[in-house]
């Protein structure tokens, strides 16, 4: 059992003649969330988090976030 993203990887690492022997399940059996994480000491860290959330939501607002999910496969 491994993530769809890691197990991709080693395979095309370790057995690369073997990438389309390999079939993922649907639904998984866990979903994780991921986070963005900045150390409270890092200069200007509060500013720098507001940056990334306020960009993020401008590119999920523009359908770019969707685009660039669907490219790596979410």
């Amino acid at each position: 059992v491994a993530d769809k993203f890691v197990g991709r990887y080693i395979i095309s690492k370790n057995l690369p003649d073997n990438m389309n022997d390999i079939e993922f399940l649907s639904p998984p059996l866990e979903v994780k969330n991921l986070y963005l994480c900045i150390s409270k000491i890092t200069p200007d860290a509060e500013k720098k988090m507001e940056m990334f959330n306020k960009g993020l939501k401008e590119l999920d607002k523009e359908g770019t976030l969707n685009s660039i999910m669907k490219k790596h496969g979410f």
